[in-house]
This record gives C-alpha cells, structure tokens and sequence, in this order.
C-alpha cells in the first residue's frame, strides 16, 4: 500500500499542478493580507480624518437615498462616529502603560454595555463581553500586544485572511489537484497496466484518494503557513499567546421576523470564550484538514463518474463554485429576500458552510447565515459523513466498473 501510495503522489508531484497552485494561492493569500492589514493598520488621527470624510460623504447623498438604504447608512455613520470615539479615546490612553490601558478600556467597555442602542440588543452586549473577556485574558497573561487596537500584526491579519480566502478558493484548489487522479487514466492502455498490479481494485482507489489527499494538504496548508512566515517577516509576527474571541453561539430572535418568515438571530450572552492566537490557529488547521479530506472523496466520486478528464475537471469545478456561491450568497444577505430562506435551511448541512475553519470557530459563520444550527459539532459531522458516503459510492463504482473496453 506504502508503495502504491508513493507512486500516485510521484504522478501528482510530476504534473507541476501542486506547484502552481501553490504559488498561486500564497500570493493570492499575501496580496488581500497585505491589502486588509493597510485597511485597518492606521493610527488614531488616521482613523479619525476617514471616517470624518466617510460621514460627509454619507451626509450629502442621504437625500437621495430610499428609506431602507437611509436606515443601514444612518448604521453605519453610527458606527464610524463610535469609531472615532474609540480612536479619541486611545490618543488618550497612548499615555499610559499598558497594563493600565487595559484596565482602562475593560472600564470603558463595561460602561458601554449600558448605552441605549446596546443594552436591548444581546448580539452587540456579547460583543462587549468578547472584547473584555480578550482584555482580561491579556492582562492576565501578559500580553502587551492586546493594549494595542491600531497595531495588528501578521497572525492577526492572517487568522481574518484565511477565513475569507477559504470560502471559495480551498474547494477550487482540491477539484484542481484531485478531480483527473482517476479520470485521468481511463484510457484503456493506462487502466490496463494499473490494473495488472498484484493489487485490489479497492487498494487502487484508496492509494489515489491517500495521495490526492496528502497532496492537496501540502498545496493548502504549507502555503499558508509560507504565507505567514512572510507576512510576519514584511510586518511582525506578534504575539502567539494573544487573545482571540470564539464560540459565540447564536439563537433565533423571536422579536425579529425577516423575509419569508425567517427569524434573524441574536447572541447567547456568556456564550463566547477566549483561547491563544497559536492554539485557535491549531484548530484552524485541523478543521481545515479534515474539511480537505472530506473534500477530497467528493472529487474522487465525481473523478471516478466521469470518464473524460476534461468533463470531470470542469463539472467538478462548476459544482465546488456553485456550492460556494450559495453560501457566499446567504451570508451577503441582509434578510430582504424570501428566496434565501430555502438556503438558509440546508446550508448547515452543506460542506462548503464549513470550508472556513475561522469563522466557523468564532460563530461568525452561524450569524451571518442566519442559522443557530450551524456549529463546530455539526460541521465535524458534515464532513465526516459527507466523505464517507461519497468514497464508499466511488469504492463500489470503481470496483465493479468496467475499465477493460
């Protein structure tokens, strides 16, 4: 099995597909990091003049806005006066250590809790706790870094960066890396020889899928940790023991009826939990891998449906970007449209929901979907079962077909 497995991942290696991809994902990774970490690494006074300008801006066009528009605006030009509030408040604070900046911001945000816009709404309280509870993890532990909210570094930037990337472009490269393993040597010569090895059928398939699989770890995550070192090279590391905010659970809010009948959701207060950026960035890795594998028996299902190469190559692409647009999709939603409704319903049980180990750990991915049964418990489940239904089919496919004509 040892030997069959190294063969097929020579095959793979050879093709220079892992290289390219490679490459191709660790720039795509640097550039959108690089381009968020300029977005969002500016001083107090920086901050202050934009957001300045934003709300000018959004002044002056309100007139010509529809209701619903001038609703989420006035949002959000709340939102940029918080901002500058906050930003204010940290030229203030600029002057302290950083033990007593923390204590000071904890202070200030227990304070928060108790504003008229925040007190009736628990998603915005939980976020309050969030930030106090990474505050008192910091002061706790030691960590300077945290005092700091103008100052993100390369793990910080990284952590948001993969989140998004993974969303769509993690399923694209496994279809690429994956889906000709089998299709690729249909041509009766090819099958011919491989299926004179002293070997089953069954040892044949799994041998692919072991490589395919190792091979498409290699490509994902090796270029992301390449893309981290040189990000933290190009802008600092940081700190590894930092605090990230995660597990924030959601329920429906009975208060709030969207389009279709469909209830928004709100936080459950005391739901989140604080962990180290190192150990976060663990179970990021973990999740994503076992989402690759899960991935992987998809591909090879549809590699071994498929005869022709270039049909398998480009259906199973077109399917990942589907699967991936509809999620996508439902997360963009504001709630608006009745249509996203019958998306919401099945996108817990959809594989591409958990193809972002970041914001499935932080509960983003539950919020934006709309949809409390979403969870890390169900996503492992997903997986798990997604890919063992598929490999099974494409084992019995594979052992009973006809490759000999």
């Amino acid at each position: 099995m040892y030997r069959l497995i190294t063969n097929e991942l020579q095959k793979i290696f050879k093709r220079r597909k892992v290289l390219v991809v490679s490459i191709v994902f660790i720039a795509i990774i640097l550039f959108f990091s690089l381009v968020q970490y300029k977005e969002s690494h500016k001083t107090p006074v920086q901050t202050i003049v934009q957001n300045e300008k934003y709300i000018s801006v959004y002044k002056e066009e309100m007139a010509y806005l529809d209701a619903d528009t001038q609703k989420r605006v006035k949002e959000n030009i709340a939102q940029y006066k918080n901002e500058i509030q906050e930003a204010y408040r940290a030229e203030d604070l600029d002057k302290l250590n950083w033990k007593d900046r923390i204590k000071y911001q904890i202070s200030d945000d227990e304070k928060k809790k108790k504003l008229p816009d925040i007190v009736s709404d628990d998603t915005k309280i939980e976020q309050v706790n969030a930030q106090i509870l990474s505050k008192k993890y910091a002061l706790k532990n030691s960590v300077p870094d945290a005092a700091d909210d103008y100052n993100e570094k390369a793990l910080d930037v990284f952590i948001k960066m993969v989140s998004y990337v993974s969303l769509i472009i993690l399923p694209v490269i496994i279809c690429v890396i994956v889906l000709d393993v089998v299709s690729g040597e249909c041509s009766p010569p090819t099958m011919k020889m491989l299926l004179t090895k002293p070997f089953s059928r069954g040892k044949i398939l799994f041998s692919k899928f072991m490589a395919a699989s190792i091979a498409s770890i290699i490509a994902i995550v090796f270029s992301e940790l390449i893309s981290l070192i040189i990000l933290g090279i190009v802008i600092g590391f940081g700190s590894i023991n930092a605090p990230v905010s995660l597990g924030t659970k959601y329920q429906f809010n009975a208060d709030k009826v969207l389009a279709g009948n469909w209830h928004d959701v709100k936080a459950i207060i005391g739901s989140t939990y604080v962990e180290p950026q190192w150990k976060v960035m663990l179970e990021m890795f973990g999740l994503e891998i076992l989402f690759i594998l899960a991935f992987t028996s998809i591909c090879i299902l549809i590699s071994v449906l498929v005869n022709s190469n270039t049909v398998s190559m480009t259906s199973g692409i077109i399917i990942a970007v589907i699967m991936s647009f509809i999620v996508l999709k439902i997360m963009a939603g504001d709630g608006s449209s009745a249509g996203d409704v019958p998306f919401r319903k099945i996108a817990p049980y959809l594989i591409n929901t958990y193809s972002s180990p970041g914001f499935l750990l932080s509960g983003d991915m539950t919020s934006q979907i709309r949809n409390p049964d979403i969870s890390v418990g169900l996503g492992v489940l997903v997986n798990v079962i997604t890919g063992a239904v598929c490999y099974i089919i494409a084992h019995i496919r594979f052992t009973r077909k006809d490759m000999l004509v």
